[in-house]
């Protein structure tokens, strides 16, 4: 039997099916609160600025938060190991964009902060880097 329903009004379907997404990221909250503690405020807030600026809508703003990225982490004074599980994440994500720009320089930063930290850096993150760069390298082959 259906249900009468009010005009203007419409009736959900008994075989709808719900689906919520909460994000479209990999979030790391342990290591971000590990760092807020440890981390003096300006630099900790640099790098958030640079964080929020790798989501700009503009390719410029990116690679300029890129190029933001490096130098931060060439001239810290303080172990930069502790801000990689912090900017990385979100650092990697520019490999799926269409722009070649960002991507040529998303892979210099890459290659300088490898060859500059110790492999024990990126232990912390190595499976997001790892899940990352493999569907980035997907992506690029449909390209």
């Amino acid at each position: 039997m259906k249900k009468k329903v009010k005009l203007g009004r419409k009736v959900k379907s008994s075989t709808e099916s719900k689906i919520k997404l909460r994000t479209k990221a990999i979030h790391v909250p342990h290591q971000s609160s590990i760092l807020s503690e440890q981390s003096d405020h300006n630099e900790l807030e640099s790098a958030n600025k640079l964080v929020k600026q790798l989501h700009h809508y503009s390719e410029h703003h990116r690679v300029q938060a890129l190029i933001g990225i490096k130098s931060f982490l060439t001239t810290i004074t303080v172990q930069p190991e502790r801000y990689i599980s912090f900017i990385f994440p979100d650092m990697i994500e520019l490999i799926f964009k269409d722009d070649h720009e960002t991507r040529d320089t998303l892979v210099s930063v890459i290659s300088s902060t490898v060859q500059k930290l110790k492999a024990e850096s990126f232990i912390s993150i190595m499976h997001v880097l790892v899940s990352y760069l493999c569907s980035g390298l997907t992506n690029l082959n449909k390209v």
